[in-house]
């Protein structure tokens, strides 16, 4: 049974879900979403392995004294290690989508024996987003069209497109209700760092210290990361596996959950894979 439980680090309060028994695996969710979209991976692998999906500061419900503090993906990466730190968790596998794959790649460079293996679903790489908009919030006019976006994050969750936008229709309607929700509680100071982080990453350039086993899993219509982010990934990568479905955009986990599990539980019970730095 998944369990909803919070613990406080220093000035933070994290929520997070966890269940299962075994090896522990960290799940990190991407920007204005949270831990609930792990719930249907985790009821799969609790028989073998202890889930821990936290909500990232700033987003879910987990919680800063400050809620206009811009939190970057720096700072993400280092409160997801204090968590397992706080826990005594030692992950056998770190599994992050979009946003949570670039800060599950940057534990691995910066936490290089921090976990045994990496899944990273649609993950952003180099900073391409969906239509270009990276190209956009780097240029001057949408730079000061972001700094005014605090005064107006509220009115954002009114807007009759925002739906389409943020929870395609190709998803069920639980899932576009799941991310309407999870929108409504992303602070701006979470959702504006992470965002500027992203366009700003060039990961591609230290791809080559990973040294873990990898898995990436991405969509060929994906429209929001392009694919090649992660087929640029799997080159660079001396230890990494790309899994391409023809099917699927971005929302990989809720498109197709069969395959989803299938690829992770394969990849999580080949014992036949090792890093590079332990070989």
């Amino acid at each position: 049974m998944i369990t909803t439980q919070h613990v406080a680090i220093g000035d933070i309060n994290i929520s997070y879900r966890t269940c299962g028994s075994g090896p522990d695996i960290l799940l990190l969710h991407g920007w204005i979403s949270s831990s609930r979209m792990w719930e249907n991976l985790m009821e799969e692998l609790a028989p073998n392995f202890t889930l821990w999906a936290i909500d990232l500061m700033g987003f879910g419900d987990s919680w800063i004294d400050d809620p206009t503090r811009i939190l970057t993906l720096e700072d993400q990466t280092r409160i997801a290690v204090a968590f397992c730190k706080a826990m005594g968790i030692c992950p056998q596998a770190v599994i992050g989508h979009s946003m949570g794959g670039s800060i599950a790649i940057k534990m691995a460079l910066d936490y290089p024996r921090f976990a045994e293996r990496l899944v990273l679903v649609c993950p952003v790489i180099t900073g391409r987003l969906w239509s270009h908009v990276d190209q956009w919030l780097m240029n001057p006019i949408g730079q000061a069209v972001v700094s005014w976006g605090q005064a107006v994050w509220p009115q954002v969750f009114t807007l009759p497109q925002i739906a389409q936008i943020i929870a395609p229709p190709y998803l069920p309607n639980t899932v576009t209700t799941r991310t309407m929700e999870d929108l409504r509680k992303a602070t701006w100071g979470a959702s504006y760092g992470a965002v500027m982080s992203m366009v700003n990453l060039r990961l591609d350039k230290r791809l080559a210290e990973v040294k873990q086993p990898v898995l990436l899993i991405s969509g060929t219509k994906d429209s929001t990361v392009p694919v090649d982010e992660s087929r640029m990934a799997a080159k660079l990568m001396k230890n990494a596996t790309l899994f391409e479905s023809e099917t699927c955009h971005h929302q990989i986990p809720d498109e197709d959950p069969e395959m989803f599990h299938r690829e992770i539980r394969q990849f999580l019970q080949n014992k036949d894979l090792r890093s590079i730095q332990a070989a």
